[in-house]
Order: structure tokens, then C-alpha cells, then sequence
């Protein structure tokens, strides 16, 4: 908590508006803790449905991947979260509130209004903690296969529940 507080004071309260966030037209990396030094997977497709972000992809076998995959099948509560770039935003003064992803962002706080998703992640405590990502086991073959869903960076957000199928 000691360090989403630290961001908080960092960043503030900000929440990114999913009508103005650009896709990938491209396969992009799943994380671990948006460590880019730690990837576990990428993406096959996403998309918005809704008031989420839907990432559909697949999570490599090497140890981070196994990991997050093995974790989840023993039912540790991952939650997903993106990471993006900022090309417009928008300040929300105290007193003051819009609505974003059909929910009522009130100020003080920032609205991000046009972005472009560069990563998703696997985290174990995100900004929003109503987001949730899950690795299932596959049969198959050694990929694991999924999807991902991750509203917003922070509050307020609707709250979502997505599995990643391995």
C-alpha cells in the first residue's frame, strides 16, 4: 500500500478513458510487473468490450510464465494492469467530475483522454484493485493461452473478471 501511495501522491488520481485508448494493430508483450526485463507472454489480440479492456494472448514457458500459470491454477488473485502511453489529458478540478467508462470520475484527478497501449501485465496488487487476470493450465501443448482485462490505471473502475486460459 506504502508504494501505491507513493504513486498516488506522484501521478494523483487518474483514470484512462478506454474510447480514446489506441489498440496495437500488433501482437504486444504481457509482463510480470511491468518489468520489461521480465516478459511471460504476448498478445494475440485485444479489444474493448464494454468498460474493459479484453487481451487475448498467449504465456511463454520460461520460468516467469510457468510461474504466473502455476500460481493462478492454486488460485492466487492475480490483477491485470496496463502499462501505455499518455498523448492527451485532461485535469478534473475538486468539485468537478466526468463520466468515464460510464462511471462518475469525480476531481481532483486526471482523465486521460487519448493513449496508446504499449504493454499488459500480470500483477499481484494493481492500481485498481477491481481488475483480475488469471493463467489456466492447458493440456495441449506447453503455451498458455488467455485473456486479461484492465479498465483503468486507477480509480474509479468498473469491475471486471478475466481469465487467461493456459
Amino acid at each position: 500500500a506504502a508504494f501505491i501511495d507513493k504513486l498516488r501522491e506522484a501521478f494523483g488520481r487518474e483514470v484512462v478513458d478506454l474510447s480514446g485508448l489506441e489498440l496495437p494493430g500488433k501482437a504486444f508483450p504481457i509482463l510480470r510487473d511491468h518489468d520489461r526485463g521480465n516478459p511471460i507472454g504476448y498478445s494475440a489480440s485485444a479489444s474493448i468490450a464494454g468498460s474493459s479492456l479484453v487481451v487475448k494472448g498467449s504465456l511463454t514457458t520460461n520460468a516467469s510464465g510457468r510461474e504466473v500459470a502455476e500460481m493462478s491454477d492454486q488460485g492466487f488473485p492475480w490483477q491485470a494492469s496496463m502499462g501505455f502511453r499518455v498523448l492527451r489529458a485532461e485535469e478534473i478540478k475538486a468539485g468537478d467530475s466526468k463520466t468515464v467508462n460510464g462511471k462518475k470520475f469525480a476531481g481532483p484527478g486526471t482523465v486521460i483522454t487519448k493513449s496508446r497501449l504499449l504493454e499488459c501485465s500480470f500483477v499481484p496488487l494493481g492500481a485498481d484493485g477491481a481488475t483480475s487476470a488469471r493463467a489456466l493450465a492447458s493440456a495441449s501443448d506447453d503455451t498458455v493461452e488467455g485473456e486479461m482485462s484492465d479498465p483503468t490505471t486507477n480509480q474509479p473502475a468498473p469491475t471486471t473478471t478475466s481469465e487467461v486460459a493456459a
